[in-house]
């Protein structure tokens, strides 16, 4: 009977492991996706500003690299469709933003269209810069509170 009590706490002890493993990968993931998503911004930019190109034309051509680092699956017509695939890994200040962005981008002229792209570029960095800082922070309280919890669940069931 003790074999299966100690058996079952080391499992229990592992996936509160796993779960804070899980935890830190998020939060570098949430990282990568906001590099990913200042990536394509300055890449509409790029476009707009030597191609004059049109939206729905530079998300189609749209590398799949940064695509892929923003969780999305394919290509997309425009900044509406790719928004869902990142919502999780967003704040919704962050999320609202992009909204704007994607939703006035494509109306105006080219030289308001590169100037909105330094806009929200900016905005990106400075979330960028602020995540970047509170990523050790972030992971080592997720893997404590995980640990915790596992450690709190064996104790109870002993």
């Amino acid at each position: 009977m003790l074999a299966f009590k100690i058996v079952g706490a080391l499992l229990v002890l592992a996936s509160g492991t796993g779960l804070a493993l899980g935890a830190a990968r998020y939060e570098r993931t949430r990282l990568r996706v906001h590099d990913a998503l200042i990536s394509m911004i300055f890449y509409i930019k790029g476009r707009i500003d030597c191609y004059a190109m049109p939206v729905e034309q530079i998300m189609r051509t749209m590398d799949k690299s940064i695509l892929a680092d923003c969780r999305c699956p394919g290509q997309v017509d425009s900044i509406e469709a790719l928004l869902p695939h990142v919502k999780s890994y967003l704040d919704p200040e962050t999320y609202r933003v992009l909204q704007s962005f994607g939703a006035g981008l494509g109306s105006g002229f080219r030289d308001e269209q590169i100037k909105r792209c330094d806009y929200y570029i900016e905005l990106l960095r400075e979330k960028r810069t602020q995540l970047e800082s509170e990523l050790p922070a972030r992971v080592k309280t997720n893997g404590a509170i995980w640990m915790l919890c596992a450690l709190g669940a064996v104790i109870l069931l002993w």
